[in-house]
């Protein structure tokens, strides 16, 4: 019996989904065991969560499969850009507060793409409208991820996290860049879904053993950083009366 190159395909396609769903589950437990209490640590989880179903999405026997799965496969992996976009702002970011028109164009990409992934397919205008457009916020997501993770390397006063900063930028802006771009030119081969979650594989890995080595320091990376309280006038004072 012969087998074909798409059946070698279909094999090194599984192979490597299984090894990018391994690490993705790995990172999730590392979270789930030492950050399960912090909010950067639940976005960790999720945004692990939303990578798994890309990698899901793209299978051919579940793009193609029931409409439910595919829609719930495809949220998953349009919201991967915003959600990245917001563990990158409490990461790096002294001020994390996300407006409330950031959560609307958030919420507006999200619909847009979730009626064309129910419409499809999708031709002329309205595949400008729920595809195009999601994907050009998606990308301006993707760029403003690197920004914030690489502006103020220079300046970042807490070490570990200044350390973070280049290899958080190379791996998940290149990891949110393959979904962008999976969008923007739809392309179903295997070979080349095969390269997409093959860069997941290794981006997830490297960012993985970039994260163990600064786990001693983690109290330092997984919280923002606070401003110091400035005492009240009332305690300033009664601190006068003691010392007096």
């Amino acid at each position: 019996m012969t087998i074909t190159n798409d059946a070698y395909m279909q094999l090194f396609q599984y192979a490597t989904s299984f090894l990018a769903i391994s690490q993705l589950i790995f990172m999730m437990l590392f979270y789930l065991a030492h950050y399960r209490h912090q909010l950067l640590g639940k976005l960790m989880i999720a945004y692990a969560i939303c990578l798994c179903g890309y990698i899901l999405a793209v299978l051919p026997e579940l793009d193609n499969g029931p409409r439910a799965i595919d829609f719930s496969l495809g949220v998953l992996a349009t919201a991967a850009p915003a959600l990245l976009w917001i563990i990158t702002r409490y990461l790096f970011v002294d001020n994390p507060r996300v407006g409330g028109v950031i959560w609307g164009v958030i919420v507006f990409y999200l619909v847009l793409r979730g009626i064309g992934t129910l419409m499809r397919p999708l031709g002329g205008f309205r595949y400008w409208l729920h595809i195009i457009i999601p994907q050009i916020i998606m990308l301006g997501f993707a760029c403003h991820v690197i920004f914030m993770a690489l502006t103020g390397r220079g300046e970042d006063l807490v070490e570990p996290r200044r350390r973070l900063r280049f290899p958080f930028a190379i791996t998940m802006g290149s990891i949110v860049a393959i979904i962008v771009g999976s969008g923007f030119f739809y392309l179903s081969d295997r070979w080349i879904n095969c390269v997409y979650v093959g860069a997941i594989f290794l981006f997830i890995l490297f960012f993985n053993l970039a994260t163990f080595r600064l786990h001693s320091d983690s109290p330092q990376l997984i919280e923002p950083v606070k401003e110091p309280a400035v005492p009240s006038v009332t305690s300033r004072v009664s601190s006068t009366d003691k010392d007096k």
